[in-house]
């Protein structure tokens, strides 16, 4: 995996996607008008701010090269679905990658949800399976 970079005021940032991706992963989201009309810094600002939340965050399994210098905490191995279905490092950031772009476009809409001290409260369900987290109306 090539460590994708997003470079604010001079200083880059570890993402799991670029502004151009989100960019094309928005283009079919009926719900991408906020994201539509941000400035490139913007995204790029939410990007990274919504990269960080999940890299605070303790998951399972293991990273796919624990040797090596893998800068972000996906694609990771030993993981499986809800089912039991072994889940693949591949599987697991693309997953993680469409997560970074519907919660970079919810914190551009307004989410609160970088500003909460303990998000366990604000979650109605949590899935692994294609990795799904869903918040109380109002709260994410």
């Amino acid at each position: 995996m090539a460590d994708k970079t997003i470079t604010i005021s001079g200083t880059s940032f570890a993402v799991y996607v670029t502004v151009e991706e989100a960019d094309a992963y928005m283009a079919g989201s009926f719900s991408a008008v906020g994201w539509a009309s941000a400035t490139t810094d913007r995204k790029a600002a939410a990007i990274v701010s919504f990269t960080r939340l999940i890299e605070r965050l303790a998951w399972q399994g293991e990273r796919e090269d624990p040797s090596s210098a893998q800068t972000l905490s996906f694609p990771r191995t030993g993981l499986t679905d809800a089912a039991g279905v072994e889940v693949t490092a591949e599987q697991t950031l693309v997953i993680m990658e469409n997560a970074v772009c519907e919660g970079a476009s919810a914190l551009i809409d307004g989410s609160e949800v970088l500003n909460a001290q303990n998000t366990e409260g604000l979650i109605h369900s949590l899935s692994a399976g294609s990795v799904s987290l869903t918040y109380f109306r109002g709260a994410g």
